[in-house]
């Protein structure tokens, strides 16, 4: 199910959530949430490596991980 909606729901609802952990488990489990070309796959890594410092720089981690979220929705094949 492809509802952005559901999962900032989801992500906004979770409480103490250490967004950085959270986004590495993403990273490390991209291949199990969808089929992507490779491309598009390369492209993920790195924004979430962009995503990761954003946080780690103070940046507000809903916004972040929203965007990662959005993100990884559009790349899906």
């Amino acid at each position: 199910n492809r509802d952005f909606g559901e999962i900032i729901g989801l992500i906004g609802s979770l409480e103490n959530l250490d967004s950085r952990s959270f986004i590495r488990q993403i990273r490390d489990s991209l291949n199990d949430i969808g089929e992507y070309t490779p491309k598009n796959l390369t492209e993920l890594y790195a924004y979430i490596g962009d995503i990761d410092y954003r946080i780690s720089q103070g940046a507000d981690d809903l916004i972040q991980i929203s965007a990662l979220m959005a993100d990884i929705i559009e790349k899906l094949k």
